[in-house]
């Protein structure tokens, strides 16, 4: 019994000495463990605040991503406006361009037309040169009929006061021709004037009648004779009358 006994303890001892051999390989094992665990959880922790600036990090990124993305978006707008407006200037060159090949066309035309009108001056030039020659001819024989008028002028002006001398002359002619029948004329008015003065004279005495007798030419005198004696005018040629020798009295 007791060899069992000890046995019994002996195993008991072994088992015990085991467990407790086994029990210190847990603790020295849970130990570890927790060493572990500890490290883990500091390393947790480090990865935690790791992560937070990392999270802080990316939300910075994105935040500056979202920023670049706008910028970039700006540029592409600003790019494709860009490319619009390049698209429109070589649209404004093309058109510009065609402008251009048309005003070189015109103005390509303009110097044929200039060429064409600069021979017709010559032309012209030429022409009025010629025109101006003619015109000083014209001038110059314009100047010789003027002078020609007058020269014309003149000798119509002498011929129309020869015509009107020849008529003074004419008429002067005429007065002659008449002068010896005027003479006849103031004779006979003479012998009238002094057959009246006579009869005058001898009415104042109071020898006579107070009408006049016939005078001594034969003709019955006027009935205001006594008063009145014709007088005879003679227009130009009163110088050819002598001097001293009464026409008419009153």
């Amino acid at each position: 019994m007791e060899l069992s006994h000890k046995r019994a303890r002996i195993e008991l001892e072994k088992e015990a000495h085991n467990s407790s051999r086994d029990l210190q390989r847990q603790v020295d094992l849970n130990q570890d463990l927790l060493m572990k665990i500890r490290r883990l959880e500091e390393k947790e922790e480090k990865s935690l605040r790791a992560l937070d600036k990392q999270l802080e990090k990316n939300g910075s990124l994105k935040r500056n991503i979202e920023e670049l993305q706008k910028q970039v978006q700006d540029k592409d707008t600003k790019l494709s406006e860009a490319n619009q407006m390049m698209s429109d200037l070589r649209d404004e060159v093309r058109t510009l361009n065609q402008k251009l090949q048309i005003q070189e066309s015109k103005f390509s035309t303009q110097n044929l037309e200039k060429q064409a009108l600069e021979e017709q001056l010559e032309m012209q030039q030429k022409k009025y040169q010629e025109m101006y020659q003619k015109y000083q001819i014209l001038q110059t024989s314009q100047i010789s009929s003027t002078e020609s008028e007058i020269k014309i002028k003149e000798l119509t002006r002498r011929l129309e006061l020869q015509e009107q001398d020849s008529i003074i002359v004419k008429n002067m002619k005429t007065e002659v021709s008449r002068l010896p029948e005027l003479k006849r004329e103031i004779k006979h008015l003479q012998e009238e004037n002094a057959y009246f003065r006579s009869w005058f004279g001898s009415c104042r005495c109071g020898r006579t009648s107070a009408r006049p007798p016939a005078s001594t030419s034969g003709e019955n005198p006027h009935p205001d004779a006594l008063y009145l004696v014709p007088l005879v005018h003679i227009p130009i040629f009163s110088s050819f009358i002598p001097a001293g020798v009464p026409v008419g009295v009153r």
